[in-house]
């Protein structure tokens, strides 16, 4: 018996219809430069991670600095361009094919958020100091879409108040932090 394909796959995704084009890939954006390997030892004298040795692969963390290799044909044979989203710190070093992969700035662009006018900040019970890091907002954003069920959709207006409550709960705690401070401090004059 053979099976056959006829279309797309049942459950879609709900802004996706069998009649529209698939969006072209992101423009490739500079690669950090690429230095061959130092490593002197083999590749196989390496211990192999636990998580590999149970089955399960967990994805591990890859130094700064580090090389990492970029596999022939990975374009052509895993049918997609991955994309790698700058968020936080610095990326390793690619080496290798690396014109199958895609390096986009667009999610730390995101969060680069112009400088808002105290007045703006006033009305929302906040200031300057107040705000959050592009690092807190990336792990707030991606606490958010975890959260989400297999059938909801992302509100902005939802993510907005996430954000604010994590900004004013910020305030709360530095407000807390500073009140103890001073209760701690003690003058000269009052020691016995």
């Amino acid at each position: 018996a053979s099976m056959s394909s006829s279309g797309p796959p049942k459950k879609r995704h709900r802004g996706w219809s069998p009649g529209s084009p698939v969006p072209p890939p992101g423009l490739p954006v500079p690669v950090p430069t690429i230095r061959p390997s130092t490593r002197t030892e083999p590749l196989l004298s390496a211990p192999i991670p636990q998580s590999m040795l149970t089955g399960i692969l967990q994805p591990q963390p890859i130094p700064a600095g580090e090389t990492v290799i970029v596999p022939e044909n990975l374009l052509n044979n895993s049918g997609v361009r991955p994309v790698i989203l700058i968020g936080y710190g610095t990326l390793p070093y690619f080496y290798g094919n690396v014109g199958d992969i895609v390096v986009s700035p667009l999610l730390v662009n995101c969060y680069k958020i112009p400088q808002l006018e105290n007045k703006d900040l006033d009305v929302l019970g906040l200031t300057s100091s107040q705000l959050l890091s592009v690092e807190n907002m990336i792990l707030l954003t991606i606490q958010y879409l975890v959260q989400l069920g297999p059938d909801q959709i992302p509100l902005r207006e939802e993510f907005e108040q996430i954000m604010l409550k994590a900004m004013q709960e910020f305030t709360l705690r530095e407000r807390s932090l500073q009140m103890s401070a001073q209760c701690i401090s003690v003058s000269p004059g009052q020691l016995p």
